[in-house]
């Protein structure tokens, strides 16, 4: 009965990947190429049309959008599924994913707080650390989040990779209760839903 409990969710990956839930659709570029093509309302054409497929299978919540802001050229992780290096622009183009995944029926989840955008380190293979000053750290990194937490972002996943600006160099975000509980639902206000990333990761 779904009044008695949360009703079950199918969650996919789609960012341009091989790994991605509608790999045979690959029709549509990395969030980098949506940016660089200077116009936002693309970004909602191609969130409601990949949302529109992906619930037609069965799909009802995505991990998505990316709101990593990829400052760092040599990040093997992040590269192409991050919008911009800009912040400002990461967030623009964020929205109107929301938007359009929105109007197609599927949840969106903003990954990977609080940001991964700097690091060098892939997080399937390893613990990253992430070694910014609190304050560059915010301007850069964490204002996406908030900025998508008050357009009304619903779920945010959290990452494996750890942040001494917020007190721990050895102790994963998705399980340090100053980043997940002090900061994201403390200062940032976020009411939503949160989730881990892959805990098979090494990460």
């Amino acid at each position: 009965n779904r009044k008695d409990g949360i009703s079950l969710h199918f969650t996919y990956d789609q960012e341009g990947e091989g790994a991605d839930f509608l790999f045979q659709q690959r029709i549509f570029p990395y969030p980098m190429g949506l940016a660089a093509s200077g116009d936002p309302e693309l970004a909602y054409r191609v969130a409601l049309a990949s949302g529109r497929q992906a619930r037609a299978l069965g799909a009802n919540m995505i991990h998505s959008p990316v709101l990593d802001v990829n400052t760092n050229p040599r990040n093997p992780e992040i590269g192409p599924r991050a919008y911009s290096n800009d912040p400002s622009v990461v967030a623009q183009y964020a929205i109107q994913s929301l938007r359009g995944y929105s109007d197609a029926g599927i949840i969106t989840t903003g990954k990977h707080f609080p940001g991964r955008g700097e690091s060098e380190q892939d997080a399937h293979f390893g613990l990253p650390v992430i070694k910014l000053d609190l304050a560059t750290f915010m301007k850069q990194h964490v204002a996406a989040f908030q900025a998508l937490i008050d357009s009304g972002l619903p779920a945010i996943m959290a990452a494996f990779t750890a942040y001494p600006c917020f007190g721990s160099e050895d102790i994963p975000a998705a399980t340090d209760s100053r980043i997940m509980k002090d900061l994201l639902r403390g200062e940032l206000g976020f009411k939503g839903v949160v989730t881990t990333d892959n805990i098979q990761m090494n990460g």
